[in-house]
C-alpha cells in the first residue's frame, strides 16, 4: 500500500510544479494609459518600456539608442506609448497613439459604415519587395479595427491592429526581431491575448457617450444655422412689407408729409392728419391745435389733449420745411382764432 502512495505523491508533486510553470509563464501585467483612457495586459516576462523612458533603464540598449532623451524623441515622434520586447527572440509588441488630419476628420472608426471601412482596404492584397500584404476587417468590443499582416516566404513578419479613437490613431503592432525572422505562433498569440484584454475608454463614441462624430455635429449645426437664416429671412420680409405699405392718399389743400416717430403726418392748410401705426388715421382742424412751432431741428405741433408731435425738418417725405415755415403765421393764426373762439 506504502509503495503504491509513494507514485501517486510523485505525480501530484510533478503536476504541481508543471501548473506552477506554467503559471509563471503566462503570468501577465496590466498597463493603463490614462491619457488615452486605454488598458491592455502582455506577458510579465517582456522588458517594456513605457514612455517617458527613465534615464538609465536597462532596456535602453535594446532599441538601438543610447539615452534616454534621444529615445523619448523618437517615441514622441512615433506616438509610441509602449514597446515591449520579447526575452529570447527579440520580437517586440508596441502601443501607439497618435493624430493627423485624417484621424481628426474620422474622429472614430465607430462613426464608419461597414462598406468605408472596407473600401479603406479594398487594395488589398498586395505583394511588394517579394513580401505580401494582406488586411481584413475585424471587431475588438464593439469597436472595429484592420487586421494588417506582413508576410515573407518564411511566414509573418508584422501584424498590427489599428483604429481611430477620439480622432486619434490607436494600434497594437507586432514586429518580427531586426534580422528579420518570423513571427512564432506563441508572438502572435500574444498580439490576439492583447486584443481580448484590451479595454477601450468609458464612453467613447462607441457606447454613444462621447461627443458625437464630426457628421453629426456639422448636421446639427446646420439645422440650427438653418433656423437662424430662417428667422432673419422672416424679419427681413416683414421689414420689407413695413417699407413697402401704400402712402396715404393726398387731397387738395396738402402742404407737406412728414415721417415722425408714431407715424407719417400730413399738414393741409386748414387742418393735419395723424397716421399713427397700426391704427386709425387722426384729423384736426388747426383751429382746434396750440398751432405749430419751430425749433432749429423740426416743428413742433400741439394736437388737443395729446403730447407734442415732433416734426423732424430731416423727415419731410414730400413738401420741404420751407414750404411749411412760410405757412406757419396762417396755421397759427386759425389755432388762435379757434382758441379765443
Amino acid at each position: 500500500m506504502k509503495n503504491r502512495a509513494k507514485p501517486a505523491a510523485l505525480l501530484a508533486a510533478v503536476l504541481t510544479v508543471v501548473f506552477l510553470c506554467s503559471f509563471a509563464t503566462t503570468a501577465e501585467k496590466s498597463y493603463t494609459f490614462e491619457e488615452i483612457g486605454v488598458s491592455v495586459s502582455l506577458p510579465a516576462e517582456l522588458r517594456a518600456l513605457r514612455y517617458p523612458v527613465e534615464e538609465g533603464d536597462p532596456f535602453i540598449p535594446l532599441t538601438g539608442w543610447n539615452s534616454a532623451s534621444d529615445l523619448n524623441q523618437y517615441y514622441k515622434e512615433m506616438g509610441i506609448l509602449l514597446h515591449a520586447y520579447f526575452p529570447d527572440t527579440g520580437a517586440s509588441i508596441t502601443v501607439e497613439n497618435w493624430s493627423d488630419e485624417e484621424s481628426m476628420f474620422l474622429e472614430t472608426f465607430a462613426a464608419q459604415s461597414e462598406e468605408r471601412l472596407l473600401a479603406r482596404i479594398a487594395d488589398y492584397p498586395q505583394d511588394w519587395g517579394g513580401r505580401r500584404m494582406t488586411a481584413s476587417l475585424e471587431n475588438c468590443g464593439g469597436q472595429p479595427f484592420l487586421l494588417h499582416t506582413t508576410e515573407s516566404e518564411e511566414g509573418v513578419v508584422l501584424r498590427y491592429y489599428e483604429t481611430v479613437l477620439g480622432g486619434c490613431w490607436f494600434s497594437l503592432r507586432l514586429y518580427s526581431s531586426a534580422d528579420g525572422s518570423p513571427l512564432l505562433e506563441e508572438e502572435l498569440a500574444v498580439l490576439d491575448n492583447a486584443m481580448d484584454t484590451l479595454s477601450l475608454p468609458q464612453g467613447d463614441p462607441v457606447e454613444g457617450l462621447l461627443p458625437q462624430s464630426w457628421q453629426e455635429i456639422a448636421s446639427i449645426a446646420a439645422v440650427y444655422l438653418g433656423l437662424v437664416l430662417f428667422l432673419l429671412v422672416l424679419i427681413f420680409l416683414a421689414r420689407s412689407v413695413r417699407r413697402s405699405r401704400p402712402a396715404p392718399p393726398v387731397l387738395p389743400g396738402f402742404v407737406c408729409r412728414v415721417s415722425t416717430p408714431v407715424g407719417y403726418a400730413d399738414i393741409y392748410r386748414d387742418y393735419l392728419v395723424v397716421f399713427p401705426a397700426g391704427r386709425q388715421p387722426l384729423s384736426f382742424w388747426h383751429a382746434q391745435t396750440g398751432g405749430v412751432a419751430e425749433t432749429e431741428d423740426c416743428f413742433w405741433v400741439y394736437p388737443p389733449n395729446l403730447p407734442p408731435l415732433p416734426l423732424p425738418k430731416d423727415g419731410f417725405a414730400a413738401g420741404s420745411p420751407e414750404r411749411l415755415h412760410e405757412l406757419l403765421p396762417e396755421i397759427n393764426g386759425q389755432a388762435e382764432r379757434g382758441a379765443v373762439s
